[in-house]
C-alpha cells in the first residue's frame, strides 16, 4: 500500500520484542472508534500467528505465520488493510515507550526525531528499539502517509520539579537522569474518556505485567509510581525495584558461595515463589518459580495500597507548584 485517500482513519502500530499489535480506528469525534484489530505474535519464531478481527469481535483471520522480522509483520498487516472493506488510513501512530529527555510531546517523525529516538534506547532497551525498527519499516511501507511517535513518557511531562527530581547531582540532572514517568497512553486515555466527569483529583492504576500509578490534578500528571525507566515503582510481574545495597549485599554473598561469579550482573537469584519472580533493578535477574500466589498477591495490594497514600499526599496543593 503506498496512498491513501481522503479517510478519518488511523492505523496505530504497538510494537512488543516479539510481537506486533494493531488497530484502525475512525477519528472523527473525540472519542475514538475502533474499526479493526489484531496482532502479529511470536515474531522470529516459526510457530508465530496472525489474528485479526472486526469491531463487534467477529474474528476476520486467523492463521499460522512465520513472521522472521518486524518488517514481515508490516507487511502482511499492510496487505491485510489493502484487502479489507474498512476505509484506509490517513496516518500512522506508534506507541513509544520512552522520549528520553528532548522529545516531551507527541510529533511527526523524521530524520530528527529518528535520532533522538535512537539516543533514547538507553532508558528502555528492551522497549525502544523494536519501536524504532516498526517506524522505519511503516515509513516503506506506507512511504505517503505521516508517521506520528506517541510516548508513554508525554503525559508525565509537566510534572512538578519536586515530583521528576531524583536524589543527584545536578550535572547528572541535567544530562536527563530525572523521573519520567510511564504508561501516559493509557493514563490519557482515562482522562479522555471521563471528559466531563474527570474529578479534580484522580489516581489511575495501570495494572497488567507492567504496572504503575499515577496521581492526576486537575487533567495533569502530578505524581507516579514509575520514575527513570519502566522498570521502577511497583511490584509487577517483570519488574520491582530493590534497594542497591540490597543488590550489592546479594553480590557480595553470592560471589564467596557460588562459582563463577565475579560481578554483579552475573547473579540469578531464585525468588520467592510467592513473589512470581520479578525482576529487580540492577540487573539482579531473578527466576520464575512455581507461584503460590496468596502471600505475592496479599504483598502486592500492600504496596499498591502504600502508594496510593502516597499519591494522596502528591494531590495536596503544596506539592503540585511547578516551582
Amino acid at each position: 500500500m503506498t496512498s491513501a485517500g481522503p479517510s478519518s482513519s488511523v492505523l496505530a502500530l504497538n510494537s512488543g520484542s516479539s510481537s506486533l499489535k494493531f488497530g484502525l480506528y475512525q477519528v472523527e469525534s473525540s472519542i475514538p472508534k475502533v474499526l479493526l484489530s489484531g496482532e502479529a505474535e511470536s515474531i522470529g519464531d516459526r510457530q508465530g500467528k496472525f489474528w485479526a478481527k472486526d469491531a463487534n469481535d467477529k474474528q476476520l483471520v486467523t492463521e499460522s505465520a512465520n513472521f522472521g522480522t518486524q518488517q514481515d509483520a508490516v507487511a502482511r498487516i499492510g496487505t491485510f488493510l489493502a484487502d479489507c472493506k474498512e476505509a484506509q488510513p490517513a496516518a500512522v501512530g506508534h506507541r513509544v515507550v520512552h522520549g528520553g529527555p528532548n522529545l516531551r510531546r507527541h510529533c511527526l517523525v523524521n530524520e530528527v526525531v529518528l535520532r533522538q529516538l535512537e539516543a533514547a534506547t538507553v532508558f528502555a532497551p528492551l522497549h525502544n528499539p523494536p519501536a524504532l525498527s516498526v517506524i522505519r519499516f511503516a515509513q516503506e511501507h506506507f512511504p505517503q502517509l505521516p508517521q506520528v511517535a506517541c510516548f508513554d513518557t508525554a503525559f508525565h511531562a509537566g510534572m512538578p520539579d519536586v515530583a521528576r527530581t531524583l536524589p543527584l547531582p545536578l550535572e547528572l540532572r541535567s544530562d536527563g537522569i530525572h523521573r519520567y514517568g510511564f504508561h501516559g497512553l493509557s493514563c490519557e486515555s482515562v482522562v479522555r474518556q471521563l471528559g466531563d466527569d474527570l474529578p479534580d483529583r484522580l489516581i489511575i492504576a495501570h495494572l497488567g505485567n507492567g504496572a504503575s500509578l499515577t496521581a492526576v490534578k486537575g487533567g495533569q500528571s502530578i505524581d507516579t509510581s514509575m520514575g527513570l525507566t519502566p522498570t521502577g515503582g511497583v511490584i509487577m510481574e517483570r519488574a520491582a525495584v530493590i534497594s542497591i545495597r540490597a543488590c550489592w549485599s546479594i553480590w557480595c554473598v553470592k560471589r564467596t558461595s557460588t562459582p563463577g561469579v565475579s560481578k554483579p550482573w552475573s547473579i540469578t537469584v531464585p525468588a520467592s515463589s510467592e513473589f512470581r519472580g520479578s525482576t529487580a533493578t540492577c540487573a539482579v535477574c531473578i527466576k520464575r518459580l512455581d507461584p503460590t500466589p496468596t502471600r505475592g498477591w496479599q504483598f502486592k495490594c500492600f504496596v499498591i495500597q502504600f502508594a496510593i497514600a502516597s499519591m494522596k499526599v502528591a494531590c495536596t496543593p503544596a506539592l503540585t507548584s511547578k516551582t
